[in-house]
């Protein structure tokens, strides 16, 4: 983990993402229709995202979205080459000292069943399983 660098994320990182998900990256991580990089500012101080670089090669990207109580949702994802690596426990422990992140009222994050990896890490990050989404996906909290 010597050689990773945590910096904001910004709309020229989103088509290096996207190549990970076979789609538009903005899309996958704000959870909105094709987001351009013009339309990045519109989110303002309720989100904040962050890369995670080895030289120039984004290998991980966290994003947490806020809501009106002021309370956090966390998304974060491993580049498919660079897994199994403990990147993913590295970046979100990291990410989970920013002042952004301490003044919200509580951090969710939710994952599939079969994503043991994702629940590794929020475990790991002392998250705590809470139940389940609407949608069917574990929920965790913290």
């Amino acid at each position: 983990m010597d050689t990773i660098t945590i910096k904001k994320l910004e709309p020229s990182h989103l088509s290096q993402i996207s190549e990970w998900f076979n789609t538009d990256a903005a899309s996958t991580l704000f959870k909105v229709p094709q987001l351009s990089s013009f339309d990045f500012g519109y989110l303002g101080s309720r989100f904040q995202g962050w890369v995670a670089l080895d030289g120039d090669n984004i290998v991980a990207v966290v994003t947490i979205d806020v809501d009106e109580q002021n309370d956090g949702y966390l998304d974060f994802a491993v580049k498919p080459s660079e897994r199994r690596q403990g990147i993913g426990d590295y970046v979100v422990a990291n990410i989970l000292k920013d002042p952004f992140v301490n003044n919200l009222g509580k951090l969710s994050a939710s994952t599939t069943s079969d994503n043991s990896a994702a629940q590794r890490t929020l475990i790991n990050n002392n998250f705590l399983k809470t139940g389940y989404t609407p949608e069917g996906y574990l929920k965790f909290e913290r």
